[in-house]
């Protein structure tokens, strides 16, 4: 159970774009900027489809990189 609980307060960590959008809007220049607020900029306000694309697909490797890494960890244990 605690598994769970891990992973799905790590994923919703990692994707956290409504909260900081809807408060700040990026901040003052790009202070509260995170990975997924600069895809949705790359991809909606830079109509840069590529690369948005691509910076998703980092932050996809990075939570199954994590996740499993939190697999094993609990696994050991």
């Amino acid at each position: 159970m605690i598994l769970v609980t891990v992973l799905i307060r790590l994923i919703t960590a990692l994707k956290s774009y409504d909260l900081i959008y809807m408060l700040t809007q990026g901040g003052p220049g790009k202070v509260t900027e995170t990975i997924s607020f600069y895809a949705y900029r790359l991809g909606f306000r830079f109509l840069d489809i590529g690369q948005a694309a691509a910076v998703s697909f980092i932050l996809l490797a990075a939570v199954v990189a994590l996740t499993v890494l939190l697999l094993r960890i609990m696994k050991e244990k």
